[in-house]
């Protein structure tokens, strides 16, 4: 009966109602909002009782042939009444906002001139009910991590229906809009970011849609938003170079040569030092082919993330490059490109440093954490116990230890090493989160009652490759009473991954807590990353790639 109610409403204001007009960009936009509002707000449309996702695509159809506000008014009012009934009624107690974290929770769309008195009432209803069910979305009692139920792949999805493609952005937008913690953090507020991609989605298909697709979730800011089935990456990275560069500020220097008969043909030679690329400049290279469709938290791990992945790729074999040589000579070369590794020569590849170089002082030690062990650890610092300091490398991601490995060797006693804000509800944050089996372990706690901690002075090493789970680790590090941070900025993700099921089959991450220094929260480890104490910069001319372990060195030779 009420789908009959529905019809006829739309049909009589279609009629009569007056003649000032709204745009289907417009439309769409409020549809998706409202859907997201419904389904996650609504005391039946939270509950799964209605696919959702099967009333979006019935409501677009109808939506996008609206031209008044008078009809969409009564459009929306009589669709979100379908969702009604008796048992399961709006409730508006149980929530302490004061106790809460609420940047994410914006609603300013409600108040939307489009928009009248009536439906403004029942949209803020909904904003404030507490009657919730959690069918697509559910936080886990042990971890209070979300895992996104129910959320499945669109039977029969394609890029080429206009109506699919903004299902595609409805889902993944609310999704984030109420289960991101770190929304908040994004550089475009993300009530912009629908507004700016309503319109893209609805006038592309096919490898274009993908390909906006693809900057959409860049508008995360997140590290952790890696998009493995990227359409963009697979037609424009395909062939390589025959060496490797590191990113110095805005320019590239060559500090290995993967086969130097190629690299001696070709001209380039170690210590050179790349400014432009294919006519662009290294830095709007990087944002324009690189930052465009990657998500990063920050500029360095976009540096980082090209350096390791992408560097001097491109969908062509060759490219052409302007060098600037040791010798000041100003070059422009053609530098010819290969599938990956089949240019690679280990017996005649070159590095413009031997490895350790630097050589340390017999009173410093160093770990790297790369591969150690638990046994190799302790181990280690048996043998550096009488040192008068320690050199800890994290410029890379730990494979077999735990914050508490190496914490407990380097704390007096028992410390919280994080504090986290965690998701609470639709839109709403937990601040310092807790877990039930706190009481039996803590993850956010390391040390213990130790007399024979580590005394010596600790140097931590850490740049853009130190991230995730090495930033989890470098936190608890940096809890040592000795402890000196060098390098450069960090990964800027450092708690857990949570992955979004999306529409067309395919997944992409996001990092489910933010993250801050016990007593700091004004701090977030979040896209800022790590705090360091003494930052590693140089210009493409001076490189060294051992410069953070040679300031490690004499941070602790000065002691």
């Amino acid at each position: 009966m009420k789908k009959v109610i529905f019809v006829l409403v739309v049909m009589f204001t279609t009629v009569f109602y007056g003649q000032s007009s709204v745009s289907k960009d417009n439309n769409i936009e409020d549809l998706i909002h409202i859907w997201g509002l419904v389904k996650y707000k609504h005391p039946v449309g939270s509950s799964g009782k209605f696919d959702m996702n099967e009333e979006f695509l019935k409501a677009y159809e109808q939506v996008v042939t609206i031209e008044t506000p008078q009809v969409l008014n009564a459009f929306f009012l009589a669709w979100i009444n379908t969702f009604n009934d008796d048992k399961n009624l709006i409730k508006k107690e149980g929530l302490d906002k004061a106790k809460l974290f609420t940047d994410n929770a914006k609603y300013d769309w409600i108040e939307n001139p489009r928009f009248n008195d009536s439906l403004k009432q029942v949209l803020r209803d909904l904003r404030d009910n507490t009657n919730l069910k959690f069918h697509y979305a559910k936080r886990h009692k042990v971890n209070k991590m979300i895992d996104f139920l129910n959320e499945n792949k669109l039977d029969g999805y394609t890029n080429t229906n206009a109506g699919h493609r903004a299902l595609l952005l409805s889902s993944f937008w609310n999704m984030m809009k109420y289960w991101n913690i770190n929304l908040y953090l994004t550089d475009t507020p993300w009530d912009e970011v629908l507004t700016r991609f309503v319109p893209l989605f609805e006038n592309t298909e096919g490898k274009e849609f993908e390909y906006t697709k693809e900057k959409l979730f860049v508008a995360l800011n997140d590290s952790h938003s890696n998009y493995e089935d990227s359409q963009y990456l697979k037609d424009n990275f395909k062939f390589y170079p025959a060496f490797n560069g590191k990113v110095v500020n805005d320019s590239i220097v060559v500090y290995f040569l993967q086969n130097t008969a190629i690299t001696t043909k070709e001209g380039i030679d170690l210590g050179d030092i790349i400014y432009s690329i294919d006519g662009l400049s290294v830095k709007k290279y990087l944002q324009e082919k690189v930052g465009a469709y990657v998500s990063v938290s920050n500029d360095s791990y976009l540096k980082k993330y090209y350096e390791s992945f992408l560097f001097l790729a491109s969908s062509k074999d060759k490219i052409i490059v302007e060098v600037k040589k040791k010798d000041g000579r100003l070059e422009k070369k053609e530098v010819s490109l290969y599938k990956f590794n089949s240019m690679y020569d280990k017996d005649k590849s070159k590095s413009l440093y031997k490895e350790q170089e630097w050589n340390l002082e017999k009173e410093i030690g160093y770990i790297s954490l790369a591969t150690i062990t638990r046994d190799e650890l302790k181990k280690a610092f048996e043998k550096y116990k009488d040192t008068k300091g320690i050199i800890i490398d994290l410029r890379n991601y730990p494979q077999n230890i735990r914050p508490n490995d190496i914490a407990k060797y380097l704390l007096p006693e028992k410390k919280k090493f994080i504090s986290v804000l965690g998701v609470h509800s639709p839109g709403y944050g937990e601040k310092n989160q807790e877990f039930p089996l706190n009481m039996i372990i803590d993850p956010f706690v390391v040390g213990g009652k130790n007399k024979n901690y580590y005394k010596g002075k600790v140097v931590l090493l850490v740049d853009g490759s130190t991230g995730s789970n090495a930033e989890f680790i470098a936190m608890a590090i940096q809890q040592s009473p000795n402890c000196i941070t060098v390098g450069e900025q960090t990964f800027g993700a450092v708690m857990n991954r949570i992955v979004v099921p999306l529409l067309d089959g395919t997944s992409i991450d996001f990092t489910g807590n933010s993250a801050y220094y016990p007593g700091d929260e004004k701090y977030n480890i979040q896209r800022n990353g790590l705090k360091i104490d003494h930052k590693v910069s140089m210009k493409a001319t001076d490189y060294d790639i051992y410069t953070a372990e040679r300031l490690a060195v004499r941070l602790l030779e000065s002691e």
